[in-house]
């Protein structure tokens, strides 16, 4: 599957994030000696799921950063950007759809005479 942004022209350089998003403010602090590696974007016929950023850090990790997590954490850290964008997309996706990360929990005992 191939996943692709569009970007929006709202982009800083500095590693202090403070826009105006579609109706919220967006503040992020990159960590020390992180670098951003996109602009802002939205997921190509996504737009619902908000715009998101992507920046690397000091130890080659990749991270994303989401319109809608205002309170300065992280949506995902991964190793391949690739990979950090693809799973961006599904974890917002999920949130949007309330999946809330519940598992069904099978037992592996079989039950009666055999």
């Amino acid at each position: 599957m191939s996943l692709s942004l569009t970007e929006k022209p709202k982009s800083t350089d500095s590693t202090l994030v403070d826009e105006q998003s579609s109706d919220q403010s967006v503040r992020f602090e990159l960590p020390p000696a992180a670098k951003w590696v996109t602009n802002w974007a939205y997921y190509e016929g996504e737009e619902r799921l908000g715009q998101v950023r992507f920046f690397k850090t000091r130890f080659g990790l990749h991270s994303s950063v989401s319109e809608e997590t205002t309170t300065g954490k992280t949506v995902i850290t991964g190793l391949h950007l690739e990979d950090v964008i693809e799973m961006t997309y599904w974890h917002l996706k999920w949130a949007e759809d309330g999946y809330d990360g519940e598992q069904a929990v099978f037992d592996g005992v079989v039950g009666g005479k055999l």
